[in-house]
């Protein structure tokens, strides 16, 4: 059976309601994350769950589920990996307008604003991507698009949050981090024992030899 939409982005709260603590139909204020259409709490036999309140063309049940999950763990988060690299965040948002295009999430990075796509089948459109790289907006695409739909969440968080190989840049800011303070107290160190050295050096050559008091 196809995963069911059971978690779904709530704007007003600006969080994931899970369908246990929705209202009942259209009144639960929720909408898809992946379309940005409202839809309706289903609370009622034989499982309860969301659907979009209009016809649509989103993909919607699997592909919706797993990308509403993959949403709701980053709003939940404040860290990912990508590379080697440890980004930190604050202030996500869902489908915050952004020019004429709509990120999946909008956050806050290093004082700049970062757009994050997640990926579950398919990449982020060309002109979407060009756009942010006109604009300098730092960008990035969490690939998810290998994962199985009914993936566990410990399995999704390791993927999702630990995982650094599964993200690429669609634009990344040119790094103007300084050098770690243990590298530039090593190289001071450096600098001042070279200094000492060569003062010793020009001392000895300059001083003139004792010889006594001439008769």
């Amino acid at each position: 059976m196809e995963p069911q939409i059971v978690t779904a982005f709530h704007p007003a709260l600006g969080r994931m309601v899970p369908i246990k603590e929705a209202e009942n139909g259209l009144a639960c204020g929720c909408i898809c994350t992946l379309c940005g259409q409202a839809l309706i709490a289903v609370q009622g036999m034989p499982a309860w769950h969301y659907r979009h309140y209009e016809a649509s063309a989103c993909p919607g049940g699997s592909m919706t589920a797993l990308h509403n999950r993959a949403i709701g763990m980053l709003l939940a988060q404040d860290t990912f990996s990508v590379g080697a690299e440890r980004i930190s965040y604050r202030d996500p948002t869902v489908r915050e307008k952004v020019g004429h295009f709509i990120p999946d999430i909008t956050a806050i990075s290093g004082g700049e604003k970062l757009l994050l796509e997640v990926r579950v089948t398919h990449a982020c459109e060309a002109t979407k991507i060009a756009y942010y790289r006109e604009m300098r907006y730092a960008s990035l695409e969490f690939d998810l698009s290998y994962l199985p739909y009914d993936i566990d969440d410990e399995m999704l968080y390791e993927e999702l949050i630990t995982n650094g190989e599964n993200k690429r840049w669609l634009y990344q800011p040119e790094a103007t981090s300084p050098a770690p303070v243990s590298t530039i107290a090593i190289a001071w160190e450096k600098i001042g024992m070279l200094a000492l050295a060569v003062g010793a050096i020009l001392w000895f050559a300059c001083r003139k030899p004792y010889r006594g008091k001439q008769r």
